[in-house]
């Protein structure tokens, strides 16, 4: 019921550094734990069983109800149209449905099998800035790009897990699957930088996302750090997962993309990026 880990294309991408920084293709960002982390959920029977059992669940029932309450992006919606058929182009892939949605935890989720997912975003992000609606669409992208559609679906409905066969299987796993989400972030992170390419914009929808501070604060912080005063966001994962973007911004993938600099011999190579990564969130 779901896309495979592609063990295969995971060995050729790890071969050696430089066939990885050779050619700067757009689908090579993702962050070396996500792959890795999947890599080791794939070989978890438990997951491999309970994601058939949602599999089915999902296709019969969840789905279609699901969507009831949500409105599918069309051509009336002009802006937020044009800009995910921006999006669509930059990461090469068919256009996956795009629904908006009033009642949601965060800016957006990614929702189905891996073969055919969707994406749906709040309702309220079509006020935001053009680059920040394009961070979150990278991010959303970037989520299918790397095949995380399942496992976020999965934990989207883990709590109903509990009136399922399947949840015996899948509850022995689940702290594993929450895990990787987080590592996963990084890489949907990164997708997303690369399309809007303003930080800013990033920053301040992922803190908006996560902190309960005004706009204003989140700003106010922002220009903190452009003085290269000490900034505060008192959540560790958040400071994290920013310093993360941070160090991708390094990259010579990124400053390839974004024409930040005529000559590349100071930027870091993905490697390079995923090591100081792993340094900052203590996985070295």
């Amino acid at each position: 019921m779901s896309k495979k880990f592609d063990f295969q294309l995971f060995i050729r991408r790890q071969k050696s550094v430089d066939a990885r920084d050779a050619v700067l293709h757009f689908e090579d960002y993702a962050f070396i734990e996500d792959m890795r982390q999947r890599r080791r959920l794939a070989q978890f029977s438990a997951i491999r069983k309970a994601i058939v059992w949602f599999g089915r669940y999902w296709l019969l029932r969840e789905r279609r109800v699901y969507l009831r309450n949500c409105r599918e992006v069309g051509k009336r919606d002009a802006r937020l149209h044009s800009l995910w058929l921006e999006a669509c182009l930059h990461f090469k892939v068919e256009r996956p449905k795009l629904y908006l949605r009033q009642k949601l935890e965060s800016w957006m989720t990614v929702l189905g099998l891996d073969d055919e997912p969707f994406v749906v975003l709040r309702s309220d992000i079509a006020a935001r800035s053009r680059q920040e609606i394009l961070f979150v669409m990278g991010t959303a992208l970037a989520a299918i790009h790397n095949g995380h559609a399942t496992e976020m679906t999965i934990l989207a409905f883990a709590e109903k897990f509990i009136f399922y066969p399947w949840q015996r299987q899948l509850s022995k796993s689940l702290f594993a699957l929450i895990s990787w989400n987080e590592l996963a972030h990084i890489t949907r992170d990164r997708g997303g930088l690369l399309l809007c390419r303003d930080q800013d914009a990033a920053i301040i929808m992922i803190a908006l996302e996560r902190l309960d501070w005004e706009e204003n604060e989140i700003r106010a912080e922002i220009s903190r750090m452009r003085e290269n005063k000490s900034v505060d966001w008192e959540d560790k994962a958040l400071s994290q997962r920013l310093l993360a973007l941070e160090i991708f911004m390094q990259s010579k993938l990124y400053q390839s993309a974004t024409k930040r600099s005529a000559s590349f011999e100071d930027a870091l190579t993905l490697s390079v990026v995923d090591e100081r990564v792993q340094n900052v969130l203590g996985l070295a």
